[in-house]
């Protein structure tokens, strides 16, 4: 069993056993536009659904996620129609946290008539800003998906189930032991080069 120790996050000295590790739990910035009436597009519970499942799959390489911050943003921002409106987002990117934008629409950059569900961008206008925007329809594998892409697995798989590919059910989406060390390689490099804040630990086991 696992235990979350947010102490950490206020430089609080904690006690740990000497067999213990200490696994990294990185912050979210989670942003959801709003309906036309003015209500979220989704609920904050569907956006832990799909978090849920990306700490299982995660979880495995010592890599953990928690929702910092809850914000919304304007309705202009609801509907993607054009890629260059992506980089709207970038001014609303909070610095050293994964930011998440969840929108009622998500248009393709290539193909004019496909819509997504997700996507890992790198803004043109803020090089340093990346940031993960989420479709209200996409599946809950989608989240997870994308923070592969942010965490370093660049192309996409086309294995069964593999959660890089876009065949895939949900309950046995894996990634495959390569992805895996590019995930923690990159997760680590994150980690210490301050790129990503820390916001606690898990304290795992090393058995």
């Amino acid at each position: 069993m696992k235990l979350m120790c947010f102490a950490c996050v206020a430089a609080v000295s904690i006690a740990v056993p000497a067999s213990a590790e200490l696994e990294p739990v990185f912050a979210l910035d989670v942003s959801i536009a709003p309906t036309a009436e003015g209500a979220p597009i989704r609920s904050e519970d569907w956006v832990y659904e799909r978090l849920d499942l990306a700490e299982r799959v995660f979880s495995s390489m010592k890599v953990h996620f928690h929702i910092w911050h809850w914000r919304t943003v304007g309705r202009e921002l609801a509907r993607i129609e054009d890629p260059r409106e992506r980089d709207r987002f970038a001014p609303l990117v909070a610095p050293t946290e994964i930011n998440v934008f969840v929108v009622e629409r998500l248009r393709d950059n290539e193909v004019k008539d496909l819509y997504r569900m997700g996507v890992t961008w790198d803004s043109h206008t803020t090089p340093s800003a990346r940031f993960i925007i989420l479709s209200a329809d996409c599946v809950r594998s989608s989240l997870a998906h994308e923070l592969g892409h942010f965490l370093g697995i660049q192309p996409h798989s086309f294995v069964k189930n593999n959660l890089m590919g876009y065949d895939r059910d949900d309950a046995l989406v894996f990634l495959d032991p390569s992805q895996q060390t590019l995930v923690i390689a990159r997760a680590h490099t994150l980690r210490t080069s301050g790129a990503l804040f820390t916001f606690g630990w898990f304290v795992g086991s090393n058995h």
